[in-house]
């Protein structure tokens, strides 16, 4: 399995914007889930992943993509 250098990315921007906290079994979970793939989690820890991870992942990707957008279009 590859590095998911993306997802890293996002996760760091969730904690930097104080959406997860650095310190968190949220962060933990991502970390694990980054390094080793989804199918390393236990049921727990996808549980953890898919409700206090993914949303905040998906609010950042998504402001990334329309922040992408905004530059791409002619003033």
């Amino acid at each position: 399995m590859d590095y998911d250098y993306e997802s890293h990315e996002l996760l760091q921007d969730a904690v930097d914007e104080g959406m997860i906290d650095e310190k968190s079994a949220a962060c933990g979970v991502a970390k694990q889930c980054i390094d080793q793939g989804y199918d390393s989690l236990s049921p727990a820890q996808r549980a953890v992943y898919d409700l206090q991870v993914v949303p905040h992942l998906k609010k950042i990707a998504e402001r990334r993509e329309i922040e992408d957008r905004m530059r791409g279009m002619p003033d």
